[in-house]
């Protein structure tokens, strides 16, 4: 393996790594919203429209240049 290659695949590594942590995140912000809604159904529209926010913010995030670069080199 060259040198080149072994940063290539740490970098891989570190960038799954951080992916699944961000995942785990998600997951555990998604189950306390869930509870917060339980409690206190009059939280529910308010909830709804911040992850509507955030849904609007990660799509443009997601469609910007630096993104799409990113995207093209992980390949």
């Amino acid at each position: 393996m060259t040198a080149k290659s072994a940063t290539n695949a740490g970098e891989n590594t570190g960038a799954k790594g951080k992916l699944k942590n961000a995942d785990r995140s998600v997951s555990d912000d998604l189950e306390l919203l869930r509870m917060i809604i339980q409690e206190s159904p009059s939280l529910r529209n308010v909830v709804m429209d911040k992850l509507q926010q955030a849904k609007t913010r990660i799509d443009k995030e997601a469609k910007s240049p630096g993104a799409k670069l990113a995207a093209n080199k992980s390949k």
